[in-house]
């Protein structure tokens, strides 16, 4: 019941979670001019990672749509 929208005070990351080709993930984020280098990547197993940033002033409904948008031009998970 935690994990649900309504208990969702601040957002403070941008989350995205590469279940495979990870190294390439990377490399594509790297060569887009329109995004910041990620704050965080966390390698979770051979080429899997989670990649995170750091945001202020995001709305749910913002970053929801943001991740949406990434994971499909990224090619990581929905």
């Amino acid at each position: 019941r935690a994990r649900t929208r309504d208990a969702i005070g601040e957002i403070r990351h941008v989350f995205l979670d590469a279940d495979k080709n990870g190294q390439d993930v990377l490399a594509a984020i790297a060569a887009r001019r329109d995004l910041p280098p990620p704050s965080y990547v966390l390698h979770s197993s051979p080429n899997r990672l989670h990649v995170l940033w750091q945001v202020e002033g995001l709305t749910k409904e913002s970053v929801e749509a943001l991740q949406k948008r990434l994971a499909k031009e990224l090619g990581t998970d929905k």
